[in-house]
């Protein structure tokens, strides 16, 4: 009896701890800063939490809404990264790239390496106008790199191919995923760099071909 009794308790911790990881892992966070994002300092949102699409000059990202006036200002303007669905989001207001704005919502990111953070937005101006937009529902036009066996949302795509942004600091501006770092980056894998340097040279800095070889070196992770 006492044995069966033991089982029920333990099994009925076990399936606790279980809810509980997964309650967890699926809550929304956000922190305020790079430097909270490498220390771990993140907030727990006990509101729900819904994601919509918003066009702000020309591109388009995702605003995160609680219905608290006040929580959605902070969420707007001063949070820098928030955790949703298992996906990290890093809110581009006042970043730039390369000569350009990167927006003022929230698109998607990954980890790179221990601390830094990994973006792919507009290459440049192209008309008057940033080179990078979401075209139609969000999951159609994003980009999925295969990650540990899942899909990891990582880029908006349109007929104009995003570059790699890396985030170190709490600049602003952040500098882009270059050919000549890759080619540093790969110094000493020669297989590696082999296969980047024969890649098509004016697909090279696309953020799909700078991935794929930052996926190899096991350089990204989720958040």
């Amino acid at each position: 009896g006492d044995i069966c009794f033991m089982k029920k308790r333990l099994s009925s911790l076990a399936m606790m701890l279980l809810v509980t990881a997964v309650a967890m892992v699926a809550q929304t966070r956000y922190c305020l800063s790079y430097e909270d994002f490498k220390d771990d300092k993140w907030v727990t949102l006990e509101d729900s939490v819904k994601a919509t699409m918003k066009n702000t000059n020309g591109i388009k990202g995702l605003v995160f809404a609680t219905g608290n006036k006040n929580l959605d200002k902070l969420l707007k303007k001063e949070a820098r990264f928030i955790v949703y669905r298992n996906t990290l989001f890093i809110n581009n207001r006042k970043l730039k790239g390369k000569g350009i704005s990167l927006g003022k919502n929230y698109t998607p990111a990954l980890r790179y390496g221990k601390d830094s953070i990994c973006i792919a937005g507009p290459r440049g101006l192209k008309g008057g106008k940033a080179a990078l937009y979401f075209t139609g529902n969000l999951a159609a036009n994003l980009l999925m790199v295969p990650l540990t066996g899942t899909s990891v949302i990582v880029a908006p795509t349109r007929e104009d191919d995003p570059v790699c942004y890396i985030m170190k600091s709490d600049e602003r501006k952040l500098p882009m995923i270059t050919t000549e770092y890759m080619n540093q980056l790969l110094a000493d894998k020669p297989q590696l760099k082999s296969l980047y340097e024969a890649e098509n040279q004016k697909k090279s800095e696309t953020a799909e071909v700078v991935i794929k070889y930052l996926l190899k070196l096991d350089l990204l992770k989720p958040y």
